[in-house]
């Protein structure tokens, strides 16, 4: 699925958790190597994500909020983020498995995780500016202290999904 037509689906009221699915089911079914260029149209990233669409920021993400990694933070196999960044991963190996696990998951529990989403979204509103605690703009390897964003912004969050 192309962005235009993300962007068709979306103004029509399909929901971005299925959206973003089946953006990584078009990918996966690319073979890795074939067609590198196919697989890159269907993923431009950010600009192509139906969850980036509706949510904005990386912090009112679900695939965030239930895993506790940004996609563009590019981790290594050598991090111990590595294991839930589940976008360096298809980078790294070409397989959309993961992400695909990843994406049902999150659908699990849209229901809660949107609700966290909002309470964020209230929460900054009430309080301070978040963008002490986003990355800089335009630095992709940076990261927020995820535990004090817990704590901080959103109580409801469980620890459990964040890695020290």
């Amino acid at each position: 699925m192309l962005r235009e037509e993300m962007l068709e689906l979306l103004k029509k009221g399909e929901k971005p958790i299925d959206l973003a699915i089946q953006k990584w089911t078009d990918i996966s079914k690319v073979p890795s190597k074939a067609n590198s260029g196919v697989r890159h149209q269907l993923d431009e990233g950010k600009s192509n994500c139906a969850l980036c669409e509706k949510y904005e920021e990386c912090e009112l993400c679900p695939l965030f909020l239930q895993f506790g990694v940004y996609c563009d933070e590019s981790n290594s196999v050598k991090d111990k983020k590595y294991k839930n960044d589940f976008y360096a991963q298809f980078r790294d190996t070409g397989k959309a498995e993961k992400m695909l696990d990843a994406l049902q998951e999150v659908k699990k529990n849209i229901i809660k995780l949107d609700a966290k989403s909002e309470e964020i979204k209230k929460n900054w509103e009430k309080k301070e500016d978040k963008s002490s605690f986003k990355s800089k703009k335009g630095d992709s390897n940076s990261s927020i202290d995820k535990r004090k964003f817990d704590a901080y912004k959103n109580p409801a969050v469980n620890e459990a999904n964040f890695i020290n």
